[in-house]
């Protein structure tokens, strides 16, 4: 299985409250996913774009039965799905081939076309908020996203769909 790695990206989004308890998110999300197999020497590094459409449910609301009091910290669950458009590349990670490529997706090489590669996604996410004021809040956020693919790794085996998570950190 892959070793994980870190990457930064950035991502923004909208959301507008329905409700005190649910919310209609837009997301959009740029940056890396990467990740090693030690044992066989190999790693992928993928460019993605994303995009989700989520149901935002803000559980202190939910669970005030009614109330309408606007706390200071707010928790929250999302459920929603999306397209990613990513390139990816299966790399050598050491010895004579170090960084030479395997396979890849998006990049015109191995036969495959030379443009991003769409797939969709169900996303998962939970959520700490702290109200700044009327209109902005400071957040902490992770998101799981499976993908209705394998490619995502540039390895294609057994039919497992990939996934990533992406924590964010945002006003």
């Amino acid at each position: 299985s892959y070793q994980n790695e870190r990457r930064f990206g950035f991502h923004g989004e909208v959301t507008k409250q329905i409700s005190p308890a649910l919310g209609i998110q837009g997301m959009v999300l740029r940056g890396n996913a990467t990740g090693s197999i030690r044992t066989k020497s190999q790693y992928y590094d993928a460019d993605i774009w994303d995009y989700s459409l989520n149901a935002v449910i803000n559980l202190r609301n939910l669970l005030s039965l009614g109330v309408q009091k606007k706390y200071k910290f707010s928790y929250s669950f999302s459920l929603g799905a999306g397209l990613v458009q990513f390139k990816t590349k299966l790399k050598y990670l050491g010895g004579p081939l170090k960084n030479q490529s395997i396979n890849s997706y998006g990049y015109g090489e191995f036969g495959g076309p030379k443009k991003r590669t769409a797939e969709s996604f169900l996303t998962f996410g939970a959520g700490v908020k702290y109200c700044i004021n009327k209109n902005f809040d400071l957040g902490v956020d992770l998101y799981y996203r499976s993908l209705n693919s394998d490619k995502l790794d540039a390895v294609i085996q057994d039919g497992n769909n990939d996934s990533y998570i992406f924590g964010g950190v945002g006003i």
